[in-house]
């Protein structure tokens, strides 16, 4: 209900029935509440990236359609992300923002309308300083160190080291 603008919705009851020995039927009542739409964006604290490049990222124009799952997953706060598709959170910590912080606050206006107010902390850029190997008995050091999409002095990158994982565990 949430990414289809039902905002308030939620399950009020559920139960579980017996249909025959096969098969159970469940009853679920639920209040969807008011519809609502996106009014206002405000990015808060950002100066690394512009306020218009990530209001692109995100793609929210006033009128569309709330939908929170969606937005989280725009702004990188659910961990999730469609195959090539770029996040806000992606963007900071692929370029070496670790303690990279984001919240998204929401302000319902006028009954059926959200305002959402993105406040973030970018803090400072870290490099990767030593890159160490324990537990290899198979293979020798420099063939593992030429795998490495990530290096010391390097900034750190968040889709480097997932790759160099998958790299290494790829070797065995």
């Amino acid at each position: 209900m949430h990414s289809k603008g039902y905002r308030d919705g939620h399950v009020i009851d559920d139960s579980l029935y017996n249909i025959n020995k096969k098969r159970i039927g469940i009853w679920i009542k639920v209040h969807e509440g008011q519809k609502y739409y996106y009014r206002n964006v405000s990015w808060i604290g950002n100066s690394i990236y512009n306020t218009q490049y990530l209001s692109n990222i995100l793609n929210i124009t006033k009128g569309d359609v709330y939908n929170s799952e969606g937005t989280d997953g725009k702004l990188g706060l659910n961990g999730k992300s469609k195959q090539g598709q770029t996040n806000v959170r992606g963007l900071y910590v692929d370029n070496g923002y670790l303690a990279y912080q984001i919240s998204a606050d929401e302000h319902v206006v006028n009954g059926d309308s959200v305002d959402l107010d993105i406040k973030m902390y970018e803090g400072s850029q870290f490099r990767i300083s030593n890159v160490d190997f324990t537990g290899n008995s198979r293979t020798n050091d420099h063939v593992i160190r030429r795998e490495l999409e990530t290096v010391p002095g390097d900034l750190y990158s968040e889709s480097l080291l997932i790759r160099t994982y998958q790299r290494l565990a790829s070797m065995g």
